[in-house]
């Protein structure tokens, strides 16, 4: 899901930039994508960098047991992808300068990153004998959201204006990071009634990993 609010971004970028007061041709729109190209950028490495010893710190803590759910730490980051979307939708509705929207743009994709690392790391620590599903599910629902935020965005933004609508996202991405302790807390007990309530064996589905 928070991978989508990039999308949807994307979209709308020539709407806000290429009309008054900007008036940005095509390849100026184009080049304020170098704000989330610097975010994405470093968000990659600081998730390379941080990923591996906050791990080890919390399995230290734990008296050196590793869980799966520590893979959600790297989530904390993921406040400035709520952060940066309310700041770049205060940002378009007043029509600040595009260099200060770019920065913006690149904070709330640094959060996504970590987002997107954190909750993809975890799916594959968690549930490794279904971690092909797992991932093509995953796969599947981000597009359809990309799909959906075509149809209707662009409109919703003309109508409410872009503040509206990044207060909106942000909102969002702020209730999906600040969900993430429960998983954190309650994760293992959820691995363990799924791993005594298989739905799938009991649907006799088998998995890539039994195939």
């Amino acid at each position: 899901m928070a991978v989508a609010f990039v999308v949807a971004q994307s979209y709308i970028m020539a709407q806000l930039f290429s009309a008054p007061p900007y008036l940005l041709s095509a390849s100026g729109v184009g080049y304020l994508s170098l704000g989330p190209f610097a975010g994405g950028l470093l968000g990659a490495l600081f998730a390379g960098a941080a990923g591996d010893p906050l791990i080890a710190w919390a399995a230290a803590r734990n008296g050196g047991v590793y869980e799966p759910e520590y893979r959600l730490l790297l989530a904390a980051p993921g406040l400035l992808m709520g952060a940066g979307l309310v700041l770049f939708g205060h940002l378009a509705q007043v029509r600040a300068s595009y260099y200060a929207t770019a920065a913006a743009h690149g904070v709330d994709v640094f959060g996504i990153l970590c987002v997107a690392v954190a909750a993809g790391a975890y799916g594959i620590d968690a549930y490794r004998d279904m971690s092909s599903e797992v991932f093509i599910v995953g796969m599947v629902f981000k597009n359809f959201v990309f799909y959906g935020f075509s149809y209707f965005v662009n409109g919703w933004t003309a109508r409410a204006g872009p503040a509206r609508v990044f207060y909106v996202m942000g909102g969002v991405g702020f209730a999906l990071v600040l969900s993430t302790p429960l998983l954190f807390f309650y994760g293992k007990r959820y691995r363990s009634w799924w791993h005594r309530r298989n739905l799938l064996e009991k649907l006799r589905v088998k998995t890539h990993a039994e195939l």
